[in-house]
């Protein structure tokens, strides 16, 4: 049995029907994914959905988004969960059609893929669905894809408590769903919890626990995580201080683009 690719990317569905085949010979391709578009030309749902990750990501292939969208439609038509989830995601962050892109996730949610969930959870959450916020709905959501160990949704979750959006506020919830994300090696849940220690955010301030979270945020390329370790560092702040490792996570994040990072360093050898 032919096992699906693993990919982290998101794939788009187009509403057009297939006008052609791969031709099988003249591709320049290994043997590996000949195998898999002989087999989607056949009607194999997994290779069909495999044959769209490849053509998403140029991978054994030249990259083309058309016929990544065209494989990835026949798979999500036969009701494979990830190829609906996908197209849901596409059309929402990158088609902008809101319909189609509810459309896909709720043929997702209706199979308990936690992704869709927290993605359909979202739309509603900020409005992007009949230009109105629905708290209620994006609460239900979230908690069906948190209720399933899903990370993302946890922390979408742990905000709304804080916020209190749509629910009473509840910051011994909010650092539970944080914690939870981070223990799943969740970058955003990491740095959460790294802030909730920091601020003494429905638990006992602890400096040493929020350097702890966020040096692993950090480490996992979360911007804001790079930023505040290095402000640590620099002032000596639940660690000895390092002037050194202050400017390599300042350059980390400025690598990201981010604004207080990039000031930092301008006046770094003057400032200290």
């Amino acid at each position: 049995m032919m096992k699906k690719l693993l990919t982290i990317f998101t794939f788009v569905l187009l509403s057009i029907s297939m006008t052609a085949c791969v031709e099988a010979s003249n591709t320049g391709v290994d043997a590996n994914t000949q195998e898999i578009i002989e087999s989607a030309e056949k009607g194999d749902t997994v290779a069909q959905y495999n044959l769209g990750v490849l053509y998403m990501n140029g991978d054994g292939v030249p990259q083309d988004y058309e016929k990544a969208t065209q494989w990835l439609t026949l798979a999500a038509e036969k009701n494979d969960v990830e190829a609906q989830y996908n197209l849901g995601f596409i059309y929402g962050e990158y088609l902008k059609n809101i319909k189609k892109s509810i459309y896909w996730y709720e043929k997702a949610v209706a199979q308990n893929l936690p992704h869709a969930q927290n993605d359909l959870a979202n739309l509603y959450r900020y409005g992007k669905i009949d230009d109105k916020v629905d708290y209620q709905r994006a609460i239900l959501l979230y908690k069906k894809a948190v209720d399933q160990g899903y990370a993302p949704a946890q922390v979408n979750l742990a905000n709304m408590y804080l916020n209190g959006y749509g629910l009473e506020v509840d910051l011994k919830k909010a650092f539970k769903l944080y914690e939870l994300a981070a223990l799943q090696d969740y970058p955003s849940g990491q740095y959460f919890l790294g802030g909730a220690y920091a601020e003494g955010v429905g638990v006992e301030k602890n400096e040493e626990l929020a350097f702890h979270w966020f040096k692993l945020a950090a480490e996992q390329g979360v911007v804001s995580a790079q930023f505040n370790l290095a402000r640590r560092y620099e002032n000596g702040i639940a660690t000895e201080k390092n002037l050194d490792l202050a400017k390599y996570w300042y350059e980390q994040a400025t690598q990201q683009g981010d604004e207080k990072s990039i000031a930092k360093l301008d006046c770094f050898s003057q400032c200290q």
